[in-house]
């Protein structure tokens, strides 16, 4: 016997009502890098169009 066993079917939610149920949180983090002589490190991303520089993180 399984944990699931007990476990009542339940109709799934449409998409849309599903993710409104969610809690929603956006994580986000970066780091100011530095070497010896004070210069930032920064990080030209291959994803993004607009040729933007970015400190190194990321979000979640």
């Amino acid at each position: 016997m399984s944990p699931s066993d007990d476990v009542t079917p339940r109709a799934a939610l449409p998409a849309a009502q599903y993710a409104a149920s969610r809690h929603a949180a956006w994580l986000g983090a970066a780091a100011i890098i530095t070497d010896e002589v004070g210069r930032v490190l920064l990080v030209h991303p291959t994803y993004r169009e607009d040729g933007s520089w970015l400190l190194p993180g990321g979000v979640v």
